[in-house]
């Protein structure tokens, strides 16, 4: 049986307004906030994808976070083999944690 969930991952290509839907309509608060540059062996290894970079914002909203991500780099879908693979890799590592 579920008892709850931890978080869940969301890729966007814009954290600011995705920030606001879910704070200022939902009522979510910002958790805290990080960043990572490209050369990150680990963080790629564990998305799928080489040369990454992105800022995430951690959403709590009631007892569950919502973790939102924008890639900075790959700049483009075509680098990354598209970004609903991006996605993909990333809920990977929330079912893997």
């Amino acid at each position: 049986m579920i008892r709850g969930i931890h978080h869940i991952a969301i890729v966007t290509e814009d954290l600011e307004t995705m920030t606001v839907f879910y704070r200022d309509i939902l009522g979510a608060t910002i958790a805290f906030e990080s960043h990572w540059r490209a050369g990150r062996p680990k963080i790629d290894a564990i998305i799928g994808v080489r040369g990454t970079s992105a800022t995430l914002r951690m959403l709590r909203l009631g007892n569950a976070y919502i973790e939102l991500f924008r890639f900075h780099e790959p700049e483009t879908a075509e680098q990354s083999g598209d970004h609903h693979r991006l996605a993909e890799r990333i809920a990977a590592h929330n079912a893997a944690a």
